[in-house]
């Protein structure tokens, strides 16, 4: 992974996803059709979306993960290369198709999915482990849950051996029936630094608590150091070392389409989080820094259609919260 000193590294290991976005004036019941405008494809999937956006953020951005051998998956490795992402560790899989995903988008940026993960189901904790250079040379290991749950696991070992900070985005939430915490492993949280969720995935994982705080409290309780959970409109809630839990404001935009909003949160809060680190700064105003950081990007990323191209670069996100500071 080249990149100068001052450039934060993270490596991404995650899912690679065609979209086909539709506008839709409204969700579809069940046994309903309803007539959508022009689709439109754009590169997508977690992965690949949080690793364009570490790119665009400034950041040094590996990727990790599978594509099928076939035209869709040449078009993903050459839009994700093409923005500067190393693609090294992607595998190309003769066995399947690359992943898609069709994305309903209604007025207002609302979104519905339907995603088939394909060849990203195709990526093995042995191929993680030809990875392991990659993953030992990051400041941050960024991983979700659109892959294997048994790769996700063997990254997060190799990152922990290796000193790579780990920043799981635990999305989807895997069903309760896989065991672990809400389906989540127990021993991927236990290497967890970093937990971002939304609402529904937290009380998922959490399982029945009072409140949001209580939720993030259990959560905590299971090893990571942060626990984040990213709540729309309604901003950002955090707790820092099992802390009195604190909130970030959501900055107010025109949303055009909600669908790549979490990944540039993510990504965004990883970048900066890598700088802090870099910097030893990585106390609770550098906490607060890279969770504003996440919700400015989240913003910005709603203001255009489709997951990648909505996927903003560093200008944009540091004029938003010069903007929002007054200065």
């Amino acid at each position: 992974m080249a990149s100068n000193p001052d450039q934060a590294r993270l490596c991404v290991l995650g899912s690679i996803i065609m979209d086909m976005v539709v506008p839709v004036p409204r969700f579809a019941r069940p046994g309903e059709t309803v007539l959508a405008g022009s689709p439109r494809r754009h590169p997508g999937g977690k992965g690949a979306n949080q690793a364009v956006a570490a790119a665009r953020l400034g950041a040094a951005a590996s990727l990790i993960g599978t594509v099928g051998d076939d035209a869709d998956g040449r078009a993903m490795m050459a839009a994700i290369a093409g923005e500067g992402v190393d693609v090294i560790g992607v595998a190309v899989d003769n066995a399947e198709p690359t992943g898609t995903a069709v994305v309903s988008v209604a007025p207002g940026g609302e979104n519905s999915i339907l995603a088939s993960a394909a060849a990203n189901l195709r990526l093995t904790p042995e191929r993680v482990r030809a990875c392991r250079g990659v993953i030992g040379a990051a400041d941050v290991l960024l991983m979700q849950l659109e892959v294997p749950l048994g790769a996700v696991v063997e990254a997060a070992r190799l990152a922990r051996e290796a000193g790579t900070a780990v920043v799981l985005n635990a999305a989807p939430v895997p069903e309760a029936g896989n065991g672990g915490v809400g389906g989540v492993p127990a021993e991927l949280l236990a290497m967890t630094d970093v937990l971002i969720v939304n609402e529904s995935e937290a009380a998922a994982i959490a399982g029945p608590v009072q409140d949001l705080n209580q939720g993030l409290a259990r959560l905590a309780g299971y090893g990571p150091r942060v626990v984040i959970a990213t709540l729309g409109e309604r901003g950002v809630r955090y707790s820092v070392d099992r802390g009195v839990a604190s909130e970030v404001e959501a900055f107010a935009v025109e949303a055009v389409d909600s669908t790549g909003a979490g990944d540039a949160f993510v990504a965004a809060f990883a970048v900066r989080w890598a700088e802090h680190q870099a910097a030893q700064a990585l106390d609770a105003m550098g906490i607060l820094d890279a969770v504003c950081w996440g919700a400015a990007a989240g913003a910005l990323a709603t203001r255009t259609a489709g997951a990648m191209p909505a996927m903003p670069r560093r200008g944009e996100v540091v004029g938003m919260l010069r903007r929002t500071d007054g200065g």
